[in-house]
C-alpha cells in the first residue's frame, strides 16, 4: 500500500478524482467505483493486477492511497492468498508505481 500526500484541495471529492483517473487511465484500463472494501474505486489492468483508491481528506491535507489486490478470488482460493501475493507482486508495483507518478506530476493534484 502506498499513501501519497497531494497539495491540500478540501473541495476535491471521490467523484472529482475518479474522473481525473478515467480521462487518464479510462482508454487502457477499466475503471469502476466500489462500494466496500475500503477503496473509493479500482483501476484493473486484468483480473490478476488490480489497485484500489482511497481519497483521504485530513483536517490540513489530502492523501491518496493505493491498495493493490487480485480482484481474481479464484487464484486466492486455489494458491492461498500468501502465494497469490508473491505471484501478482510484480505486476501491482508496475501499476502502482504508473499511478504514483499520474498522481506526482497531475496538474490537478499538485
Amino acid at each position: 500500500m502506498s499513501e501519497i500526500q497531494v497539495a491540500y484541495r478540501p473541495e476535491l471529492t471521490k467523484q472529482d478524482l475518479f474522473r481525473l483517473f478515467t480521462d487518464q487511465f479510462g482508454h487502457i484500463y477499466d475503471l469502476y467505483q466500489t462500494k466496500g472494501l475500503g477503496r473509493d474505486f479500482v483501476v484493473q489492468k486484468n483480473r490478476l493486477t488490480t489497485v484500489g483508491v482511497t481519497l483521504r481528506q485530513d483536517p490540513s491535507r489530502t492523501l491518496i492511497s493505493i491498495h493493490p489486490f487480485s480482484s481474481s478470488m479464484m487464484l486466492n482460493m486455489l494458491v492461498g492468498g500468501y502465494v497469490a501475493t508473491m505471484m501478482m507482486r510484480p505486476g501491482w508495483k508496475k501499476l502502482e508505481k504508473e499511478i504514483q507518478e499520474f498522481v506526482l506530476e497531475s496538474s490537478a493534484l499538485i
